[in-house]
């Protein structure tokens, strides 16, 4: 029996080559943000076509924005890279799933597994704990704004890069709560990584920005106002603001 995997389409936001990891032997990933598709795949008894004879095999498969690598004990000691997750769902969360086909969703995920039989439909399957529709909108809307500065900042910290991220920040400001160590130290020990939701644009130098992290067993669904400033014709953050104490 052979085995079809189908893979989405991939957009490259970063070089694949540093693409995030995650290990199933330690119930990763979390959550995964991509676009939901519905297919139907032919099943049993030989995985090639239904209009042959194959039972129909609907499925949801989450096509991602970002390529991650899987490891564990299933990998076969390779740093798989995949771009597609086949979704495993229940009657819970079934309407939300049916209504977000077609849209940019962030995905809540437990047990997930490296694909095994025909009966998976992508390299990775994950039952879904959670599903929304994803807050941020077109991303090429921030080109040549201060947008930008604001997102590598929050980039950098979702991988815990406190050094890079105080780049984006005026220099007098780069201690305290802003110390490169600082930053590195309570970013670069999440549960769940900042995850950054929204950029919105509030004035030609002011910033509405949501974001998400886990630390510990607490959670955070933060929200913020960012002032910009230029300074020798380049844009750099002179103040944040926390709206829900985190």
């Amino acid at each position: 029996m052979k085995l079809k995997l189908i893979v989405g389409a991939l957009i490259f936001i970063w070089n694949p080559a540093f693409a995030t990891c995650f290990n199933v032997d330690k119930a990763e990933p979390k959550e995964l943000t991509g676009t939901l598709e519905f297919e139907i795949f032919p099943g049993p008894p030989n995985f090639i076509s239904v209009k042959d004879g194959d039972m129909p095999e609907p499925a949801y498969i989450l096509t991602l924005h970002e390529s991650i690598c899987i490891q564990g004990s299933d990998a076969g000691g390779n740093d798989d890279e995949i771009s597609a997750v086949h979704l495993i769902t229940n009657a819970n969360i079934s309407k939300k799933m049916k209504a977000s086909i077609g849209k940019t969703v962030d995905v809540g995920l437990s047990e997930s597994m490296i694909a095994m039989t025909g009966h998976h439909h992508a390299p990775l399957v994950s039952t879904v704990t959670n599903i929304k529709i994803h807050e941020e909108g077109d991303i090429t809307d921030e080109y040549g704004t201060s947008a930008t500065v604001i997102r590598a900042f929050y980039y950098a910290l979702s991988f815990g890069q406190g050094d890079k991220a105080v780049e984006y920040i005026v220099p007098e400001k780069r201690q305290g709560a802003f110390d490169p160590d600082a930053l590195t130290k309570f970013y670069g020990n999440m549960s769940e990584p900042l995850k950054l939701d929204s950029i919105k644009p509030l004035s030609d130098d002011k910033y509405s920005v949501k974001y998400s992290y886990k630390k510990g067993e607490s959670a955070c669904d933060g929200e913020a106002t960012v002032d910009m400033v230029s300074r020798n014709n380049e844009s750099l953050i002179m103040k944040i603001k926390a709206l829900n104490g985190c």
